[in-house]
Order: C-alpha cells, then structure tokens, then sequence
C-alpha cells in the first residue's frame, strides 16, 4: 500500500469526538467506531503505522483548508464556483456565520487529529507489541512525533479563533473553558517544547517505527524530525513577540508598534535549532516538509487544483502603489510624494512566473461581484504537496523578526536574499526613507511582508495571520465592501454545548 493509501485508509484512526463520551485511545474499527472500538494499547506495529499515518491525514486536511480559507481572506486566493458561493460571500463578506461549513470549519477535524495524538501516546504506555517490542527510545520517538502533532493542531485552531478562545484538551468528557491567547501561545509553546524533550529523549536511532510518507523526506528520524519541531515552534514565539501590535491595533494603521523583545529573540533561537541554513540557490528555498496527494483510488487529491473554480486574486498583479506626501524637504515648503510600499507584483518575478498563469486568452470567471483571468498554476496537478514549513518561510520569518527587533540592516539583507533568488533586485535602505520615522518602520514591514505575499502564494495561511498579528488588518484592503475578517467564530454547536459561556458572551470577559 502506497503512503497515499496508508493516511485515506487510516484517516479515521484519530477520529474521536471532541468532548464525547468515547475512550481516548486508539480506534480498533476506524470504518465505523463506537464507544467499544478502541484500543486501550497499542500491540502490533500494523496498528501503530496505521495511528501514525491518521494523525498526518487529519492534519493534511486541515492544511488544505486553512490555505484556502485563509489565502482568500487575505485577498490571494479566489474560489469562484457557481454551485457554493459563500466560498465569496463568506469568506469576503463581513462575517462569518458560526453554523455553516466555512464558520465550523478548522475546529472538528484538529480537536479529533489531537484526541487521536493523546490516545496513541497512552496506548503506546499501555501495549507490548510482542513481535518486535518497542524500545524506550522508539516509545519517546512516537510520543514527540504525536505531541508536535497535537502542538499544530492547536496552533491551526488559534490562527483561526485567535481571540475568540480555544479548547485545550482534557481527558474530561465535558466541554472544557475557552482560553485566550495569553492562555493558548504558553500551552502550544510548552506543548512544541515538550515534544521536543522527547524527540531528544529518542536518541541516535535512525527513524521513527513507522512510516511517515514521502512530504517529509529528510525528516524521518526523530533527530530531524526535531528540526522541523523548532521550527514550527519559532512561529508560535514570533505570534508571542508580535501579539502587543494586535492587542494595541487590531484594526488600526498603525505608525508604530512594540514588540515583545524576549519572545521575538526566543523566535531567532528557535529557528536557529531548525533545518535554517541561509540559502544560496533558488532550488533550495523549497527545503522543508509538505503534505502529499494523489489522485488514484481512494486517494486525496490536491484541494487547490480544480482550476474550473479556482483563481488568484487579480490584486495579486494589480494592488496599487500607496505614495506619502512629505511637505517639508531640507527646510524649504515643498511637497513631493514618495513611494510608500508596493504589494502587487514586480516584473520579473520568477515566483509569479512559476505560480500564476496570467495569459490574455483565458477566460475571466465572476461571482458575486468578484472575477478573475488569472490561474493557479501550482499546484497544478492532484498530486502537487503543499507546504507545512520551508527554508523560503523561514527565512522572510528571521527578515520578520529582525524588524521587530530593530536590526534593520540584517532584516533587509535576508529580505534581499529572497528577491534575488527570486529574479528581482535588491532594495536599499533609501527605498523606505532609511529606517528613520516610525512610518518608515511600517513601509519596511509591507515590504517583508509582500515578499511573504508571493513566496508562499497558495501555499500558506500566513498572510491573514501576518497582517492580524501586526495589527494592520486593514491595509489587506476592502472586497465586496467588506474589511476583511479578523477571526473565524466559535461553532455553534460548541457554543451550545458551552451554555454560551464563551469569551465575549453571557458576561464573560472579551479576550484581549
């Protein structure tokens, strides 16, 4: 069986009910569980590659969903589909509606794929696999993989809740409080953490005791894998050290902004305990972990790649130049205007070259009062990956958090590592007024920030997220009249199951 075939056919092995009356442990019937259909231990290695591979499957689907839902948000992404159009009127409209698919989307399958990860971890403990026991080594391998899994499922449910409150898991069978980010970032950031600990705790062995499927080569030992792990943490610690600029303006243009220094140094630590090298060709921007698809039988394709529906974003290629107007030059009044940042597409760029197919002769698709001509050409295929975490992110993030820490010089410099890698040439300081007003500061950021835009074009959620955390919302631009939408709603049903007692409602305090 295929790896393709390993996650579809295994994908409800962590499918249990987020606050249900079922045993947390792994599923002995994943076609149709029940209360009785779990497995209290883990005794054969059939069973554990089959747990192992679920987790990766429910977290493939999320990914693919998030990118979607999150890339339109930030005015990337398009699905232009006759037979559904809330992917329009939802998604750009000005809110989302907590009972449909799109507002309860980025909650069930997560909450199931980290219940799947704690049931596992316990069933490891409890089983003896007889025919080739697992050694101390292996168990802490199993528990730092599924640990790390469950740290990204929460950190999926924050990117999208964010200030309206998260569940962290318990064995309880009743609905848990909703926590706030300065509850959720600590958890997820202790959970990455102890994850690690236990990815260490694995040793020298060579690879899991299982099979992870080919979007992780180069990642397949626990020593690795734990590069990958330092990573993923490194975006929970930027979240951190950028969370005061969305406290202060979440809906604000601001002119400037502070940041939290320890945590934005801790983000710089932990990028540096990752798979980061500085990159010197093009080819190796791609260096990371992705999810695969295929297109066989029984397989998961690429959610992106139906180009009957989907479409970039036409302000991909044509957002407007912003000017400031400066009154006063060396003491004389006059009144000039000079650039202020640019966020559509540069001639030249071989990112949109790869990515967007902008020919003349295809055909414009309009629903709802949004159109576009032009196509998705990666993924291209069902069978193309999506990223997870590649060097290319990696590096705009140390270009991200060297501007909050001030370095300037440096952020620059990595930021131009990606434009000449990518065909276009360098920027100088004097392209943002040499870094000396707190505007300036901010034209800077659009800048990193636009880079991002098109490294990981229909391959990330991080604009939306980028944008919110920096409290410049706003300058993502208006759709349909419509700001865009800061955070998705807590479910109904899990609303429900709460009583309303949900941050923000029934007189519960709002999360800052």
């Amino acid at each position: 069986m295929s790896n393709h075939k390993r996650l579809k056919s295994a994908a409800l092995v962590a499918a249990v009910l987020v606050g249900g009356a079922c045993s947390e442990t792994s599923l002995r019937n994943p076609n149709a569980p029940e209360q009785g259909d779990y497995f209290t231990a883990i005794t054969s290695r059939s069973q554990l590659q089959q747990a192992a591979t679920g987790l990766l499957d429910g977290d493939r689907v999320t990914n693919g969903t998030q990118i979607l839902f999150f890339e339109t948000i930030g005015r990337d992404l398009v699905r232009i589909d006759p037979a559904e159009s809330r992917y329009v009127t939802r998604l750009l409209g000005a809110s989302l509606s907590n009972s449909d698919f799109i507002g309860n989307s980025i909650w069930n399958a997560p909450y199931r794929t980290i219940r799947g990860a704690g049931a596992l971890i316990r069933a490891v403990d409890a089983g003896t696999i007889a025919e080739a026991p697992l050694t101390a080594q292996e168990k802490s391998a199993v528990k730092g993989f599924a640990r790390t899994l469950q740290a990204m499922e929460y950190q999926r449910v924050w990117e999208a809740r964010e200030r309206n409150g998260i569940a962290i898991q318990t064995n309880s069978t009743a609905p848990v409080p909703l926590v706030c980010p300065a509850v959720a970032l600590p958890y997820i950031a202790a959970l990455y953490d102890s994850a690690a600990t236990d990815l260490r705790a694995a040793g020298t062995i060579g690879s899991f005791p299982f099979i992870l499927p080919g979007g992780f080569r180069g990642f397949t030992s626990p020593a690795n894998f734990l590069k990958f792990n330092r990573g993923m943490a490194a975006k929970i610690a930027m979240y951190r050290g950028f969370e005061p600029n969305r406290i202060a303006a979440d809906t604000a243009d601001p002119t400037s902004a502070t940041e939290d220094v320890a945590q934005l140094n801790r983000a710089l630590a932990l990028i540096d305990s990752s798979f980061y090298v500085e990159p010197t060709s093009r080819l190796q921007l791609a260096t990371g972990v992705y999810h695969f698809y295929a297109s066989g039988s029984g397989e998961q394709s690429n959610p992106l790649v139906d180009l009957n529906v989907f479409r970039v974003n036409q302000r991909v290629l044509i957002d407007s130049v912003r000017a400031r107007k400066d009154t006063t030059i060396a003491g004389r009044d006059t009144t000039i205007f000079r650039l202020m940042f640019v966020t559509r597409a540069e001639p030249g760029d071989l990112r949109i070259q790869e990515k967007v197919d902008t020919a003349s002769s295809n055909s414009r698709k309009t629903i709802s009062g949004i159109g576009s001509r032009f196509l998705i050409r990666t993924p291209g295929a069902p069978s193309s990956p999506l990223a997870i975490l590649t060097l290319e992110e990696l590096t705009l993030m140390r270009a991200q958090i060297n501007y909050g820490l001030g370095n300037y010089a440096e952020a620059l410099r990595l930021m131009n590592i990606i434009r000449t890698l990518n065909g276009l040439p360098a920027k100088t300081a004097l392209d943002f007024g040499g870094f000396v007003t707190a505007t300036n500061r901010r034209d800077f950021l659009i800048a990193i920030l636009t880079e991002k835009r098109f490294s990981l074009l229909a391959q990330s959620p991080s604009r939306m997220i980028d944008y919110r955390m920096h409290g410049i919302r706003l300058l993502l631009g208006v759709e349909r009249n419509n700001a865009p939408i800061a955070r998705f709603p807590i479910p109904n049903n899990e609303a429900a199951a709460r009583l309303n007692q949900i941050p923000g409602l029934a007189g519960i305090p709002s999360c800052t």
